[in-house]
């Protein structure tokens, strides 16, 4: 066993998380986000994430608070990232998707269509047209979902917050374990 602090900070367990009958398995870094320069760089870039000047109007303030949402959530999903080393997450691409289906897929999934007929610019897009997968290969079964900040900022929000809380439960037995039952001796 190793006793560096390195190996300490990089230590890896295997993890099960079960959310709404959807069970992930994988890895993770138990202490890696919970360094002290870790936390810092965490806290130092929410600290420069903008504030409502003073005096703003109601709709500037609107949209400043929605920049800052969205860099928060990009924070937390960062933090994610960086704490899951492997999962066993997969992503199936239908070979085309109607109009109504593509524009439900998030951006990153957008990008892996290509339409399948003229789009023009400023014009609704025809109701039957379908898009295909720039790379067929993807449609041959099931593909691993990459570990990208992005692809955490896809998740609901209760599921990136539930896995965080597990992932805290975990370390929490750890620093304060739960002593044994005395009253089960003889």
């Amino acid at each position: 066993m190793t006793k560096s602090l390195s190996g300490l900070i990089l230590r890896v367990d295997r993890f099960e998380f079960v959310f709404d009958d959807y069970t992930l398995t994988g890895e993770w870094y138990k202490w890696r986000t919970t360094s002290p320069q870790y936390q810092r760089a965490r806290a130092e870039r929410i600290a420069a994430l903008p504030g409502v000047p003073e005096g703003a109007s109601a709709d500037d303030a609107q949209k400043i608070l929605a920049v800052v949402e969205k860099e928060i959530r990009a924070i937390n999903a960062k933090v994610m990232k960086d704490t899951i080393k492997s999962w066993d997450a997969v992503e199936e691409y239908p070979a085309t998707v109607d109009q109504a289906t593509y524009e439900s897929l998030s951006p990153r999934l957008q990008r892996l269509y290509k339409p399948q007929g003229e789009i023009v610019e400023g014009q609704e897009p025809d109701a039957d047209l379908t898009y295909e997968l720039i790379d067929p290969s993807l449609a041959n079964g099931p593909q691993p979902v990459p570990l990208t900040v992005e692809v955490f900022e896809e998740l609901p929000a209760l599921f990136s917050r539930m896995l965080g809380e597990h992932f805290n439960k975990q370390r929490e037995e750890v620093l304060n374990p739960t002593p044994p039952d005395s009253s089960q001796s003889g």
